[in-house]
């Protein structure tokens, strides 16, 4: 008979996933990261801010300029700047800045916002616009700065995301995941914490760097208290996945 764990299941077949996963792994290569991409999504956020804040100041002070001198395309261009400045501090500052209403709302209409890679795409946007002000410099530079600050989010919300891809395929039945995620919940309290977490996908055999690490732990935990409980692995893992389960996480 094979062995059991203190529940009754059959430890072997973990054994076995996690010895599929490092095959899986090694083949697709997915344990190898750059490092460039910074240290972790408060990195970003940090960075997305102060680009938000330049372009408020920079959306205002064109927009007076412009309205002055009645080059009104322009000066429409420059309220688009203002109010998306407007919305970046919104949705990397949080706080009272992010009324329940409007969370509510980007659940229902925009989810894409929630996610980084969906965040990093809308500030790729949003710097093609500045640098299309050239010979702005001003802007251009603000452009460019938007433009590689979105890219790297995008890079490393899909990475993160297909390593959580990776991990849920790897747990065929939901008592591997149970028997997966009780070996990772070393306190015992039924929630991984950023290190469980990052020691769960690294058993799978899906290593992941800090700030996909922690990317990972905010698409799972969807409450917003800093740690994973098995409901919401649960639920990601049965299909709700990152881009439904993780998007309400990022609303808060």
């Amino acid at each position: 008979m094979a062995a059991s764990d203190s529940n009754g299941l059959p430890v072997s077949q973990l054994d076995f996933a996690q010895k599929k996963a490092e095959e899986m792994v090694e083949q697709h290569g997915l344990t190898k990261m750059s490092t460039w991409v910074g240290e972790g999504p408060m990195t970003f956020r940090v960075a997305a801010l102060a680009g938000g804040f330049v372009m408020i100041l920079q959306g205002f002070y064109s927009f007076l300029g412009e309205f002055l001198t009645l080059s009104m395309l322009q000066a429409i261009l420059d309220i688009y700047t203002f109010f998306f400045g407007f919305v970046i501090v919104m949705l990397e500052g949080r706080g009272f800045l992010y009324p329940s209403s409007v969370k509510a709302l980007l659940a229902r209409q925009a989810k894409f916002l929630t996610l980084l890679n969906g965040r990093g795409a809308l500030y790729v946007f949003l710097g093609t616009l500045r640098i299309a002000q050239w010979p702005d410099l001003g802007a251009t530079l603000l452009g460019w700065y938007m433009v590689l600050l979105g890219l790297t989010m995008a890079i490393v919300g899909h990475h993160a995301k297909t390593k959580l891809d990776t991990v849920r395929v790897l747990l065929p039945e939901e008592q591997l995941v149970r028997m997966a995620f009780q070996k990772a919940d070393v306190e015992g309290d039924g929630s991984l914490t950023l290190a469980e977490l990052g020691q769960l996908c690294s058993t799978l055999g899906s290593t992941l760097g800090a700030h996909e690490l922690e990317t990972a732990l905010a698409t799972l935990d969807r409450n917003g208290n800093g740690q994973v409980e098995y409901a919401e692995f649960l639920d990601w893992w049965k299909g709700g996945a990152t881009e439904e389960t993780g998007a309400k996480r990022f609303l808060y």
